[in-house]
């Protein structure tokens, strides 16, 4: 039988996302992208595919790792891709759009998890754009 440990405050801190070499930089990625690309063998679907993939995990273990190290959980958080990002079609110069939609949680409890979570990104050299809704505030632009 095997068992899953859970990670700790201090292991899944913030700063260990910084000494992830996965994380260094954006740019970085890209470059590795765009040598993928060269493989004659390489289908340009897979790219998008490849590249979405690698910023959902980024996003991810961002908001996980500052959740983690505030204490507190990720319920009653819903991070939503939107737009080409949604889609799972970016491109190397596609910016990252993201709706966080919240529900039983506090004004100064979404405002410091956003800070938390885009800053890291914007340094990354990310070009992320977020909105912030309740479900009451999604049904009500859908109508």
């Amino acid at each position: 039988m095997t068992t899953k440990s859970k990670k700790t405050r201090e292991e899944h801190s913030p700063d260990t996302i910084w000494d992830n070499p996965k994380w260094k930089s954006i740019q970085g990625i890209k470059k590795r992208l765009v040598q993928e690309i060269t493989d004659p063998e390489y289908h340009p679907q897979s790219f998008f595919r490849h590249y979405t993939g690698l910023m959902d995990e980024l996003i991810v273990e961002i908001a996980d790792a500052f959740s983690l190290s505030l204490g507190t959980s990720r319920k009653g958080l819903t991070l939503i891709a939107i737009g080409g990002y949604g889609r799972g079609e970016m491109s190397l110069y596609s910016d990252v759009d993201i709706m966080v939609l919240y529900h039983n949680r506090s004004k100064e409890e979404i405002e410091a998890f956003i800070q938390k979570l885009m800053y890291p990104l914007w340094d990354l050299g990310v070009d992320v754009g977020y909105s912030v809704r309740t479900l009451s505030e999604c049904k009500e632009l859908a109508q």
